[in-house]
């Protein structure tokens, strides 16, 4: 897809011999449009994290504009390279998502930070510091309920990586 932005995003779905099956484009008005986590499954679904301000064009959405300050957003696509969804996040100040996992149940766990307060797609959150961190989990047809945490207290918490094994959540 062909984007008219400063800066673009673009994901790609490449075989173990290099072949690219499927690559996509995305961006917005703004040259602060980062890619910030990458994730996919056994059966071929792709998810990504991304960080921006201005205004966005995300995959499987209409055009979304930030509050103010950074927002955050997670997406997903399916084997052959069609946008499933696209959920984001953020509030008044600077709002990142930094990493993405699928859990043994296909949930969707993102992880970021935030300062002040921020919502989240399943909620808002409200900071104890300066800056905290959140994690969020979307069921993505999953068994379960979506949630929004915040990680963190009065001292500033960036978690900057999520894991997710059969046994526990890591952050």
């Amino acid at each position: 897809a062909a984007v008219s932005a400063t800066s673009a995003l673009y994901v790609a779905r490449v075989s173990p011999t290099g072949a690219i099956a499927w690559g996509q484009t995305w961006g917005g008005t703004s040259s602060t449009e980062h890619l910030s986590g990458l994730t996919s499954t056994q059966d071929g679904r792709v998810f990504a994290t991304s960080y921006f301000d201005g205004t966005l064009r995300l995959p499987a959405r209409d055009t979304n504009t930030t509050s103010a300050g950074t927002d955050w957003a997670v997406s997903s696509w399916n084997a052959t390279g069609w946008a499933r969804w696209s959920r984001t996040g953020g509030g008044s100040n600077a709002d990142f998502a930094w990493s993405v996992a699928i859990g043994p149940d296909d949930a969707v766990y993102v992880v970021g930070s935030f300062e002040t307060s921020g919502v989240t797609p399943v909620g808002p959150i409200t900071s104890e510091g300066a800056t905290n961190g959140w994690l969020v989990r979307l069921a993505d047809g999953a068994a379960g309920s979506d949630f929004a945490k915040r990680l963190g207290s009065t001292d500033q918490l960036t978690p900057r990586e999520v894991v997710v094994d059969a046994e526990r959540l890591v952050v």
